[in-house]
């Protein structure tokens, strides 16, 4: 096994101990500079759920930007859909800091030797409108050369 299948294993891993009650991330590495947008399926059918929705960014290490922008569209399972575009930290030692001194759980690293991961919590009692598959895209509205992928991981809080 390769060093680097072995590292993604390994912060996969990570990342689905992170959180109970949580589903395994699912994460797309962008094939190139070009084209960076991902697709998920939420199963959100759950009637008696209520969920919490992280994103996941993949960074290669000397990142200079402090932030990332992102596009999130989601469309619903009868076909409504919504979108907006939010900025998230995402400097390596600063978001490790803040990790570090709050330790809430919003935000969490994960790092190996040429990249590192952070999670970031986007919604928190999500109670849906409609139940069922939901499908969540994110895309990378500027030319940020430095995000290798994304993810999301859908938790059943109660």
């Amino acid at each position: 096994m390769s060093l680097r299948i072995t590292t993604a294993a390994i912060l996969t891993a990570w990342l689905c101990l992170a959180a109970s009650c949580s589903s395994a991330p699912v994460f797309t590495t962008f094939p190139d500079k070009t084209g960076k947008q991902a697709s998920f399926s939420l199963d959100m059918s759950d009637s008696t759920a209520v969920y919490a929705l992280d994103l996941i960014g993949r960074f290669p290490k000397g990142r200079t930007q402090s932030r990332v922008a992102l596009r999130i569209d989601i469309t619903s399972p009868s076909g409504l859909k919504a979108g907006e575009e939010i900025s998230l930290p995402a400097e390596y030692h600063s978001v490790k800091n803040a990790v570090c001194k709050q330790g809430d759980g919003r935000m969490e690293t994960a790092a190996t030797p040429t990249h590192y991961d952070i999670s970031w919590r986007y919604r928190d009692n999500i109670r849906p409108s409609e139940y069922g598959i939901w499908t969540l895209t994110v895309s990378v509205p500027d030319k940020d050369d430095n995000i290798l992928g994304t993810g999301v991981r859908l938790h059943k809080i109660q």
